[in-house]
């Protein structure tokens, strides 16, 4: 299967088998994103319960960040 990659929206969650954020790997993680003041916020969380409003990936994302200006790029494996 053939990696897709997009930017990030303004608000968005993400639960996916791994996420990988500045090289450190998260399994079974929520990845949450928002952009505020013009300013990207990205926290990572393990998964306790589920949510309505969070998207689901059966695989891996990486999530690409140079700073926090930048709006995310999410690779999705």
């Amino acid at each position: 299967m053939k990696a897709t990659q997009r930017h990030a929206n303004d608000n968005e969650a993400w639960l996916a088998h791994r996420i990988i954020i500045n090289g450190i790997e998260h399994s079974l993680s929520i990845a949450k994103i928002k952009a505020r003041d013009g300013r990207w916020e990205i926290s990572v969380e393990k998964f306790s319960r589920e949510v309505h409003s969070t998207s689901f990936h059966s695989g891996t994302i990486r999530i690409i960040q140079e700073n926090r200006e930048e709006n995310p790029l999410l690779i999705f494996e």
